[in-house]
């Protein structure tokens, strides 16, 4: 981990370092293999029994961890490396800084700033996917220029 003023910029290091170690794992049986599916489901058995076995309760764990592991091999087959990455960020911060409804509590600043962490890259990200359109509709649908009684 990079120490010394500079954590959040290792939050994102280690969200992109997992989600390209997944990738590669899953390439590697990939090419083992020769079937997509066949990998997603040997690195899901894999990842959930590792999970699983580490756990207390060795079902609930089995279950919660086949859960998780099944939502991220989804985004990554599905989505992508960008989003998978982004999916781990927004878990890694949300494990990192803890969230309360008790705002009187001494730690719920820090939960908070992990809020508006989230929100912001959130907002950012949708504001850039529009790409300069408008967000309601194009401009050419303007009230003004339907014909009839509206135009003037």
């Amino acid at each position: 981990m990079v120490s010394g003023g500079s954590h959040e910029l290792s939050i994102v290091f280690v969200s992109i370092f997992y989600s390209l170690a997944v990738l590669f794992i899953l390439f590697l049986l990939r090419v083992l293999l020769r079937s997509e599916w066949a990998a997603v489901a040997v690195l899901l058995l894999t990842l959930t029994a590792w999970d699983a076995l580490r756990s207390d309760s060795l079902l609930l764990g089995g279950i919660l961890s086949a859960l998780g592991w099944g939502i991220l091999l989804f985004l990554l087959v599905r989505f992508g490396l960008l989003a998978t990455a982004v999916a781990v960020l927004f878990n890694v911060v949300f494990v990192l800084f803890p969230v309360t409804a008790q705002l009187s509590a001494w730690y719920s600043g820090i939960g908070l700033t992990g809020l508006a962490l989230l929100l912001g890259l959130t907002v950012y990200a949708f504001h850039t996917s529009l790409g300069g359109q408008p967000l309601f509709g194009s401009p050419w649908l303007r009230i003004d220029r339907i014909p009839g009684k509206y135009s003037k």
